[in-house]
């Protein structure tokens, strides 16, 4: 029995979607990688880690910006990404840039206050809390299925609990206890107005006819 040609064609053309998925997230893809230098780099050295984290965060804030303004010029009318979870237009470039540009103007606001300076730079782990940070906001604004808006919303609310309660201090810790048990309930609330949501459409993906 001779093979079907379309049958064999449709794994390649799922991997070579998937490709060109990725190759238009690569703005978050960036993001990623600085939050593996980050980690690695906060690893390897030990002593003076402020001028190296410094470099990492602002080169990979620059290299983030550049690609969401090749982004702007490739996306004139919005695209479905990941079989419909994603949906990048150019308000959701626009969003991103933002946020990349609000952290970059408040690192450079606390480059300038010298205990805080201190407390952001002599470690990576403020800045890889708040680069997740920025990774989830990014997702929130192109998802357009409810598991991955929820999921966004999470990256987000973990990241700045751990921003919250990271320093040393019983009042830190108290805040930061008492904001992950308000999103704890914040958080079941949602799932189960999604839970209704999905049995009146029948469907997660907020774009679709059923939710009009």
């Amino acid at each position: 029995m001779l093979p079907n040609p379309i049958q064999n064609s449709e794994p390649a053309h799922r991997l070579s979607q998937i490709g060109i998925d990725l190759r238009n997230l690569l703005p978050e893809a960036a993001i990623i990688s600085v939050i593996i230098l980050l980690i690695l780099f906060d690893l390897i050295f030990k002593r003076k880690k402020a001028v190296g984290l410094t470099c990492i965060v602002f080169f990979g804030l620059a290299l983030i910006f550049m690609l969401l303004l090749q982004q702007w010029q490739v996306f004139a009318e919005s695209g479905s990404l990941m079989g419909g979870l994603l949906d990048i237009s150019r308000y959701a470039i626009l969003f991103k840039t933002g946020f990349v540009i609000g952290l970059a103007i408040a690192l450079v606001t606390v480059m300038n206050s010298s205990q805080l300076k201190e407390d952001f730079f002599s470690s990576g782990e403020v800045l890889v809390m708040l680069l997740g940070l920025l990774l989830g906001v990014c997702l929130m604004t192109m998802s357009v299925n409810l598991l991955l808006i929820y999921l966004s919303i999470e990256v987000v609310s973990i990241c700045s609990y751990a921003l919250t309660g990271i320093n040393k201090g019983k009042k830190r810790a108290e805040a930061a206890l008492k904001y992950l048990i308000y999103g704890a309930i914040a958080s079941a609330i949602m799932l189960y107005g999604m839970s209704w949501l999905y049995g009146f459409t029948g469907t997660l993906n907020i774009t679709s006819p059923a939710f009009l």
